[in-house]
């Protein structure tokens, strides 16, 4: 049986100092395009129509969290799990 919900998610939005920058990082990554570019949003996805995309937004404010975990320090609230064909080529990025 269907998933019955009254809305659609279609993305995940991630803050960063430089939308423009951390979105480019993921389109080499996973090979997808980037949509709707400007100063303080991005968008990226496989393709134009794939009707789901990964998003980027500026927020000059944004602290990233550290990992581990360090007192005072924003912690990680949430992370992508992504397989990579070659381990070693992977951590390359």
């Amino acid at each position: 049986m269907p998933l019955r919900t009254r809305t659609t998610w279609f993305g995940v939005v991630l803050d960063s100092t430089d939308a423009r920058a951390l979105a480019r990082f993921y389109a080499d990554l996973l090979g997808w395009q980037i949509f709707n570019e400007s100063d303080t949003w991005v968008d990226l996805a496989p393709s134009e129509d794939a009707g789901y995309n990964f998003a980027f937004a500026t927020d000059p404010l944004y602290v990233p969290p550290v990992w581990p975990t360090v007192e005072g320090r924003p912690q990680m609230s949430m992370h992508l799990d992504l397989e990579v064909d070659d381990l070693g080529e992977g951590l390359a990025y």
